[in-house]
């Protein structure tokens, strides 16, 4: 059974079967929730939209929030399908552990084998442990592949440090969410910046339990 309702007024479309939400609404499934100042949901196809909203001087007001579990995105577009528990989601922040990915556009595919683990692809994606909305540096990829609370795959990818690409590339990496001790990349909470020797980061290293 699907809950959704909001804090604000509400629009029945009985014609398109449309419900429209404002002001802190949301939609529930089980342990799925979606967010946001301004939901939509189809009663029929089972399917929410959700979008980021702006003040009138185009300055972002709230974003949207899409809950799984324990993983959580914030975003400014969202589509998900509750009957096939599949969604797109456009500039996506999602933690996972102690890394932040900052996401163009995101699939999220729920459990799509029998391993029973969820996947969520990004394109165009940054991983990072700054926790600013415009991180300061990262790991630039166009293609990443999370299982949540377990790992995280990218391709071939480039250190970045204040938007500017560094020639450091990586083939591929791996970077284990999961808690407690495992082998990983350690990524540098901070960067330096120095007259003489310009960009510069410390304490970046792998780990090995």
């Amino acid at each position: 059974q699907i809950e959704y309702g909001s804090k604000g007024r509400k629009k029945i479309d009985l014609t398109n079967k449309i419900v429209h939400l404002w002001d802190e609404a949301y939609v529930n499934y089980q342990d799925i929730q979606v967010k946001g100042d301004y939901i939509t949901f189809d009663f029929e196809s089972n399917l929410a939209t959700a979008v980021a909203t702006y003040d009138t001087s185009g300055r972002l007001k709230s974003k949207a929030t899409f809950v799984q579990g324990e993983t959580t995105f914030q975003y400014d577009y969202l589509k998900y399908n509750f009957k096939t528990e599949k969604g797109i989601v456009k500039q996506a922040v999602t933690k996972e552990g102690e890394l932040f990915v900052h996401g163009a556009l995101t699939k999220f595919v729920s459990s799509p084998d029998s391993s029973g683990n969820d996947v969520i692809y990004n394109q165009d994606a940054i991983v990072t442990s700054c926790n600013l909305d415009h991180p300061h540096f990262g790991i630039r990829t166009n293609k990443l592949k999370v299982v949540p609370e377990k790992l995280a795959v990218i391709g071939p990818s480039r250190l970045e440090i204040a938007d500017v690409p560094t020639p450091l590339w990586l083939p591929f990496g791996f970077f284990p969410i999961a808690g407690g001790k495992s082998s990983g990349l350690i990524l540098p909470k901070s960067y330096d910046l120095s007259p003489v020797w310009g960009f510069g980061m410390t304490n970046i290293g792998y780990y090995f339990p």
